[in-house]
């Protein structure tokens, strides 16, 4: 057994261990009180969130009770953005893992990636509506604009006109 193995059996043993069901944090502590450390890298973190949950048995938290308030919660299929990265970009992920201080998710550009939590923004997926809504305001603050800067005159210039009902 190779030390990725070891260390999520130790956590499985740990989450096992418990009379109760126990978070993955108080995992740990039960195997640092038993003096044994574990390495945690991304992948590792993914192993042992999935182990975690199976000792526990308990289901991913679903996705549509997630409003934007706070944290995504796991399974939460969401935007992430990580201005960390060379592109920095809204982009569709799945929450994976939700920490005290680090988060790992699924991207459709890359797959596995964890950030930290004040470095990261998450937001719920626009629906139609809300995408149609927002091009909306946007057009309109366009229009305020050329109006503040030129009067009718600038909005009619630019374009606009008053769609005749067909």
């Amino acid at each position: 057994m190779n030390a990725y193995h070891e260390a999520v059996a130790a956590i499985y043993d740990a989450c096992e261990f418990a009379a109760a069901p126990i978070s993955l944090a108080a995992a740990l502590e039960e195997m640092s009180a038993r003096g044994e450390r574990v390495a945690l890298d991304p992948d590792l973190l993914i192993a042992l969130f999935e182990v975690h949950l199976e000792a526990i048995a308990c289901p991913a938290t679903s996705s549509s009770a997630w409003t934007g308030d706070g944290l995504p919660p796991v399974g939460t299929v969401c935007e992430v953005f990580n201005p960390e990265l060379h592109r920095s970009e809204w982009e569709k992920c799945t929450v994976l893992f939700v920490g005290k201080h680090r988060i790992v998710y699924d991207s459709e550009s890359c797959s596995e990636r964890f950030g930290y939590v004040d470095d990261l923004e998450f937001r719920p997926i626009l629906t139609a509506e809300q995408i149609a809504q927002k091009q909306l305001d946007e057009a309109l603050q366009d229009i305020e604009q050329l109006y503040d800067s030129g009067g009718p005159a600038a909005v009619y210039d630019a374009g606009y006109r008053k769609q005749e009902a067909v």
